[in-house]
């Protein structure tokens, strides 16, 4: 996997695309969805899985522990109880980060 410019411009020009073709409430993935939908849908991108060790939708504790790279939880309420620890940890690094973005910004060091 590696971002495409071409494919970028792609979604952009989607935006422009009348609301019937897709709903806006959940912008990104309904736009992915709209432009992925394959043949048999009238698209000319249909999508596929990624294997799981890019991405797990509905992961447990095994998927983390077994390295995956990414999981599709919600860190306040995760489908598993058991992943409320791991997914703490990353929400604060993620608040670390952006508060020292924000200092550094204060300080003219961005």
């Amino acid at each position: 996997m590696k971002p495409c410019l071409e494919l970028l411009n792609y979604y952009i020009s989607l935006m422009q695309t009348p609301i019937k073709h897709f709903e806006p409430y959940l912008p990104e993935q309904n736009l992915w969805n709209y432009a992925h939908r394959g043949v048999f849908r009238g698209g000319n991108m249909p999508w596929a899985h990624l294997n799981l060790t890019w991405n797990v939708q509905a992961a447990n504790l095994g998927d983390v522990e077994g390295g995956t790279a990414s999981i599709h939880e919600k860190f306040w309420n995760p489908g598993k109880r058991e992943l409320l620890p791991y997914l703490a940890t990353w929400r604060w690094r993620m608040k670390g980060f952006w508060e020292g973005m924000e200092e550094r910004g204060r300080h003219g060091c961005v």
